[in-house]
């Protein structure tokens, strides 16, 4: 598919590399995960998270998640990643 702004592919790369320090972005990612934070596939499940509030969360985060600088193409495409791992 092409890169655009419901990109899972491109939005499991960026996540990788901006969020896998501390969430487990995918399965059988390599390296510890911080304790408590959640993974997400456990996100993707939660059907009462919107977009708009896996956006919210990712623009506007709490600590100790520190704060990324992210194209709107960019955030939509981490969004559709989390998406994309919920069971259809």
């Amino acid at each position: 598919g092409s890169a655009g702004a419901s990109d899972p592919v491109t939005g499991r790369a960026l996540a990788m590399d901006l969020c896998s320090g501390c969430h487990l972005v995918a399965a059988g990612q390599p390296g510890p995960v911080s304790d408590g934070v959640p993974a997400f596939a456990t996100l993707a499940r939660n059907a009462s998270l919107t977009d708009e509030d896996l956006r919210g969360f990712i623009m506007n985060p709490h600590p100790p998640m520190p704060r990324v600088s992210l194209t709107a193409t960019e955030l939509d495409a981490i969004v559709a990643y989390i998406r994309s791992l919920s069971p259809r």
